[in-house]
């Protein structure tokens, strides 16, 4: 890898931001909170100079936090870097939360920002970008410089940064054109002479003039179909990073307790074990919007049962062993404890640090997800969270792990297999 690979760059660079991404997608709250952290001064300067109100910069950031953590197990390091996933987030929610207030917002931001900046501690890796940043667009003129940050803080068209200034819409997209080359060819020593289908790309990004399917392909970093030309997904990914490093040439903003107070407190409350909502809704074969309200009830009290000591199991869907008619729901799993004749094809378990749950499905093989904690096999194996667990027919589960946080699981057994 060299630094001629904008992605491979990312990814060298940010190392200890992608192993901390990777830790929340284990469910490692402390991971995600000192990741958040150390980014949240460049989110916020960002979000302050795009909307101009401090309130709803903070909650443009608050926003996206939020949403990485639920999202944070199909993060991929291999396509982008955090910085720029979150940047790309921000400026979305940013220019969302900003529209019908431009004016207002133009004329607010330099007080704003002169009132609200101060020391910042940030990831170790920005300070450096940000000055290679600034060193390259300060090598572009004036001009340039001003044009990209209407197109990219603004979020202005190619008309309207045309009324701006003295040039028709064609000439705003040369213009920009040849300003990202430059970008593009200062941050990456990438060799590009002239202005050539990337940067014509990336003006058409900057200006929000692709399609809806050619904006997500070039936010991930894939194969890219533009204007005749077809672009690989390096130069998809080289593209989308130029662009995104415009967010480093403003000053970082303030990381305000309240950030990390809120940020802390939603994803250790229902949204808490909302990354796993995907491999449940792949598990069980259902809907995502299904997968989340599964989530949501784990720490739910309403439909737990206790099977024994240390173990309690929550029905979901429905089975033979679970009656449709909602009313007689909680009666009749009372009856399926009391006799234990089965338990239901699908279901949620939470088992007690050191307990152990025995046999549950005579007659057929089951398969447990481990959303929290670690179980552990007499066999000497063991589950991870986020791996599957075979569960054989007339077998005992395993044990959660002693001295470690409670094991969740979600079970499905006989013909809800996927």
């Amino acid at each position: 890898m060299t630094e001629r690979d904008p992605a491979a760059a990312s990814r060298i660079r940010e190392a200890t931001a992608a192993d901390q991404m990777a830790a929340a997608a284990r469910g490692d709250v402390d991971a995600f909170i000192l990741l958040c952290q150390a980014y949240t001064p460049l989110l916020m300067g960002v979000a302050l100079r795009m909307v101009g109100d401090r309130n709803e910069a903070e909650k443009a950031v608050h926003e996206v936090l939020v949403e990485s953590w639920r999202s944070c197990r199909v993060f991929d390091p291999a396509r982008f870097s955090v910085r720029v996933w979150w940047t790309i987030g921000v400026r979305t929610m940013a220019l969302r939360r900003s529209k019908g207030r431009r004016v207002k917002r133009m004329a607010s931001t330099h007080d704003t920002m002169i009132a609200q900046l101060g020391p910042a501690v940030e990831a170790a890796d920005l300070a450096e970008q940000r000055a290679k940043v600034r060193r390259v667009l300060d090598a572009l003129t004036a001009e340039q410089r001003s044009l990209l940050q209407l197109a990219y803080f603004d979020g202005l068209s190619a008309t309207e940064v045309g009324d701006r200034s003295t040039m028709n819409a064609g000439q705003v997209r040369s213009h920009l054109a040849e300003a990202l080359r430059g970008l593009r060819t200062g941050l990456f020593w990438a060799d590009a002479p002239q202005v050539g289908p990337a940067d014509d790309l990336a003006a058409a990004y900057l200006l929000a003039e692709l399609s809806p399917e050619q904006r997500a392909a070039c936010d991930l970093g894939d194969p890219i179909q533009h204007q005749h030309h077809s672009l690989d997904a390096a130069t998809s990914a080289a593209v989308r990073d130029t662009v995104h490093a415009l967010a480093l040439y403003t000053m970082p903003g303030p990381a305000p307790p309240r950030i990390k107070t809120r940020v802390e407190a939603a994803i250790t409350g229902p949204d808490r074990m909302q990354p796993f909502a995907a491999d449940l809704a792949r598990f069980f074969a259902i809907d995502l919007a299904t997968a989340r309200e599964h989530i949501a009830a784990v720490d739910h009290p309403k439909g737990w049962l206790e099977d024994s000591p240390g173990v309690r199991m929550l029905a979901l869907l429905r089975d033979a062993a679970v009656p449709s008619d909602r009313s007689n729901r909680d009666d009749a799993l009372e009856a399926t404890m009391v006799q234990a004749p089965a338990w239901p094809n699908t279901c949620l378990i939470r088992i007690a640090p050191g307990h152990s749950l025995g046999p549950r499905y005579p007659g057929s093989p089951a398969t447990a997800l481990v959303l929290q904690g670690r179980l552990l096999g007499d066999d000497g194996r063991s589950a991870q969270v986020g791996e599957t667990w075979a569960w054989p027919a007339s077998a005992a589960l395993g044990t959660a792990s002693p001295g470690e946080v409670e094991l969740i699981c979600a079970v499905r057994a006989g013909s809800t297999q996927a």
